[in-house]
């Protein structure tokens, strides 16, 4: 059976090359996952399917048709991914790949949350990605509820109340 692997990094003027020589690396060994690649301003990886930028909808459409997914470190990313029921994998850019070291801060308290699993260096990526394509459940987690929660409710009422003018 074929999996699918989405990898994006994201929509920053840096290049995050870094991520694209793992993905690269990967992909050649694994002939028979399907890998599309949102790469942005970086270098596409070879053996895989290259898309440069994505629309909200086509990057939706990317996550649900994902059996896993990699990320770069970023709230807006992670969180993404895990609304279309992923429990991705994230990488934080550093050295340069970002404007200061906040994803990798970010990345620890997503392994602290349980949010994201974060692979730090090209092994654990890869070992990452095999146990993915072995056992995709912990992979996964429950899509959001459709339901707000109660303080985001309670918020939503209070802004209604004050732009009525009540």
């Amino acid at each position: 059976m074929s999996r699918r692997v989405f990898v994006s990094a994201g929509t920053d003027f840096h290049r995050f090359d870094r991520l694209m020589r793992w993905v690269q690396d990967w992909a050649v060994d694994h002939p028979e996952a399907t890998v599309v690649v949102q790469h942005g301003n970086s270098t596409p990886p070879r053996g895989c399917e290259n898309l440069d930028m994505l629309t909200i909808e086509e990057m939706a459409d990317q996550l649900g048709r994902a059996d896993v997914v990699v990320v770069s470190c970023g709230p807006g990313a992670v969180m993404a991914a895990r609304s279309a029921g992923h429990k991705p994998v994230a990488v934080a850019r550093v050295d340069g790949e970002a404007v200061d070291d906040h994803q990798v801060a970010f990345s620890r308290l997503l392994v602290q949350h349980d949010i994201a699993h974060v692979a730090a260096g090209e092994r654990e990526l890869h070992d990452l990605l095999d146990r993915a394509m072995a056992d995709g459940s912990e992979f996964r987690c429950e899509l959001p509820s459709e339901e707000p929660p109660e303080a985001a409710a309670v918020f939503g009422a209070l802004v209604d109340r004050l732009v009525s003018g009540r």
